[in-house]
């Protein structure tokens, strides 16, 4: 077997060569680029298998693939990326596609599914060899009906609800998945003897993007379930995108597990809602448990509150009445189901509303009805458009778990949202209503997602102005992206309001403005964190005292290198406090995207092609410059603008955003010590983490940096 490994940046064949060299079988052969691989492939009368990068100087791995099919179709091909190539679902479809740094596990896995490939000829003297044993695939095990449900199932405490749209850690930097992240096979054996008795255990990992699961593709691992992983999928015969529900190996070996895992399936199975996502298909497939769940993409409401929006008064009315009847019917069949969370309601580019399956088996505690609604009520207050009519913005406040007369139950707010919205004036009684809620710090704690801006934009800028301060010289100039529907993340598109950001990263300098702010008053810093900020959390970065000492200012050493360069070292707290505190909040992850990658979905700032050259990555030794090193650049001299000016998104430092999944917060962009990637890439990093990798940008409607 004839391998072709297409090796840009020299950094696989060292993790590649343990594996492979001194096996028997296969012959490997590297090119640095896809020019000289087809070079390479002509003269060796075709390949077996070709392991390559997509992006490659010149020509992309996609040509590659279809020029070295052209002389062997029986061609097995395996993508080794460091990007999201979701967008590119029917490139890749039938191609298995592993994430950089390589696990030569998983390219094992991923050959031992092919075919046995015929003979390789004799290499010629100057070629290292490597040899490997490949063992056939195994048959696929037709899906298997689930098995009665036991009586007192046992189930886990419930994981929060991922959103839709996955995302793919970034290649070494930030965080490294841990060692034990995959399941281990069992040890090789150097004997022939122990080769024909042991069987070939395949890893969990073998479910990588690009693989098959019976007739589901998988695109990506899409948030994680409490016994198992969820992926994004499609049911190829007929054509279905789906979430498919795995349970992991290890889970499925305990009895009890099990039956936990079946009982959740059993349970969301029997729910037939128009709102709610349907069961499709549930049992055993090539040897795992599993469920099938309906997908649909949307924008959770979670996402459209941190990003300010504003909705129609009809929308409104529409999730409020969605969301009690999906409730009552799970009442109604007696059904536990998890609490409330906002990520768990999409709003439809169509404008329906949908609701996540949150269905659970077996015995679950109640959840608080009232503090679901005044969680719910305190969302959509904050939607709630400037011309709503009285009578819905009263009937929210009432939703509230302080107001004296709070609706208490499911059933009275779905009666309260039954009347027909009027589009009148909001009358003058509106206007004397009382704003407490967004007042009082200590009440919003009440409600961690749903009052995630805290005091809300217009209250910092009101506490910078109260203090002598201009908002606008807290953060750096700001770009206008226009309203549109713009391409994001898995070859969707996201429909945007216009909205500003910051056309750099937020600088050393201007983060010292807040930290001097915060020693003079520390009594009103707390103002401007997070509801769901831990106790005692500093704002100071690390190393910033030593870098910054107190009694240094910016104004008397202007021409200080360090006051230039993207604050780092910063947790998720530590941006959204800085943002709140500036009047701004952080941008979400289709903002930021949509921000580098404009109205033509471009894959880098400045087009389709990669040119490292260009944006602050890691490059090797030898195409730096006479005294250049690798580090973190001054924001003005980047050279890496998008169409509507914003640096620094391909490179420098990473950036928080403010979308959260599954208690984890995504980050967008490249930095100086990581190789380029695409501006569709991102990372689920823990909002506590702090690296000298990551910095951020902060955003805001258009209309507040309007004079």
């Amino acid at each position: 077997m004839r391998v072709l490994l297409v090796d840009p940046v020299a950094d696989l064949l060292p993790a590649l060569q343990s594996a492979l060299i001194g096996m028997q079988g296969v012959e490997l052969y590297c090119a640095p680029d896809g020019n000289t691989a087809i070079q390479h492939a002509s003269l060796l009368g075709g390949v077996d298998v070709l392991l390559t990068e997509v992006f490659l100087p010149g020509i992309d791995g996609f040509s590659v693939r279809d020029e070295l099919q052209r002389q062997t179709p029986s061609l097995l091909t395996v993508f080794l990326t460091r990007h999201d190539l979701r967008a590119y679902a029917d490139a890749i479809r039938g191609t298995p596609v592993l994430p950089i740094p390589v696990d030569p596990e998983l390219v094992l896995s991923a050959l031992q599914e092919s075919r046995p490939a015929k003979a390789a000829a004799t290499p010629p003297p100057t070629v290292a060899v490597a040899r490997a044993i490949f063992t056939p695939p195994q048959k696929a095990a037709p899906v298997r009906p689930l098995p009665a449900a036991p009586q007192t199932p046992t189930l886990p405490e419930p994981a929060p609800k991922p959103s839709i749209t996955p995302a793919t850690p970034f290649p070494q930097a930030i965080e490294k998945p841990p060692k034990d992240a995959y399941a281990v096979t069992a040890p090789r054996s150097s004997s022939s003897e122990a080769r024909k008795t042991a069987p070939t255990v395949l890893p969990y990992a073998a479910l990588y993007p690009g693989a098959s699961l019976g007739p589901y593709h998988i695109f990506g691992e899409d948030g994680s379930h409490p016994l198992g992983q969820n992926f994004a999928a499609l049911h190829t015969s007929l054509n279905r995108p789906v979430h498919l529900v795995v349970m992991r190996p290890e889970s499925a070996q305990d009895t009890e597990q099990t039956s936990a895992f079946l009982a959740d399936a059993r349970a969301k199975a029997k729910i037939h809602h128009p709102a709610i996502l349907a069961v499709y298909e549930a049992g055993e497939l090539e040897g795992r448990i599993f469920y099938a769940i309906e997908r649909a993409d949307g924008e959770p409401l979670e996402s459209a509150l941190l990003r300010g929006t504003k909705m129609d008064s009809d929308l409104i009315v529409k999730i409020a009445r969605t969301t009690a009847e999906c409730f009552l019917h799970l009442q109604e069949a007696q059904i536990p189901r998890l609490p409330l969370q906002l990520g768990d309601i999409r709003v439809l580019p169509d404008g329906n509303v949908r609701m996540q399956n949150v269905a659970l088996g077996g015995l679950h505690p109640a959840v608080e009805t009232p503090g679901e609604i005044a969680l719910l009520g305190a969302c959509l207050s904050k939607l709630l458009p400037p011309e709503a009519p009285a009578s819905l913005r009263l009937n929210l406040q009432r939703t509230a778990l302080e107001h004296p007369d709070r609706i208490s139950g499911w059933e009275e707010w779905l009666a309260l949202s039954n009347p027909v919205v009027s589009t009148a004036a909001p009358s003058k009684t509106e206007n004397k209503t009382p704003t407490g809620s967004e007042q009082k710090p200590q009440q919003t704690r009440r409600f961690p997602l749903g009052l995630v801006l805290t005091l809300g934009m217009g209250a910092a800028v009101m506490g910078a102005l109260f203090y002598g301060m201009k908002p606008e010289s807290l953060t750096p100039a700001q770009a206008l992206i226009p309203k549109d529907q713009y391409p994001v993340g898995t070859g969707r598109r996201a429909a945007l309001d216009e909205f500003s950001l910051d056309s750099t990263e937020v600088t050393n300098r201007q983060y010292f403005k807040f930290m001097d702010w915060m020693r003079e008053h520390p009594r009103e810093g707390s103002r401007y964190d997070h509801p769901e900020q831990p106790p005692h959390h500093s704002h100071i970065p690390k190393g910033w005292e030593e870098m910054f000492p107190e009694k240094f200012r910016p104004e008397k050493d202007k021409t200080n290198p360090l006051l230039d360069l993207p604050v780092t070292q910063v947790s998720w707290w530590d941006a959204y406090a800085f943002a709140q505190w500036a009047g701004r909040i952080l941008p979400t992850e289709e903002q930021w995207e949509a921000a580098g990658r404009g109205p033509r979905g471009l894959l880098f700032p400045w087009g389709d092609e990669p040119e490292p050259e260009r944006t602050n990555v890691n490059r090797p030794g030898y195409v730096l410059k006479p005294g250049e090193t690798s580090g973190p650049r001054g924001v003005a001299t980047l050279n890496d603008a998008s169409v509507f000016g914003v640096k620094g998104l391909s490179g420098n430092v990473s950036e928080w955003t403010s979308t959260r999944r599954d208690g984890r917060v995504v980050v967008k962009g490249g930095h100086y010590g990581a190789p380029l990637l695409t501006l569709d890439a991102a990372s689920t990093i823990s909002p506590d983490f702090r690296s000298a990798n990551i910095g951020f940008r902060t955003a805001s409607p258009a209309s507040s940096t309007r004079p």
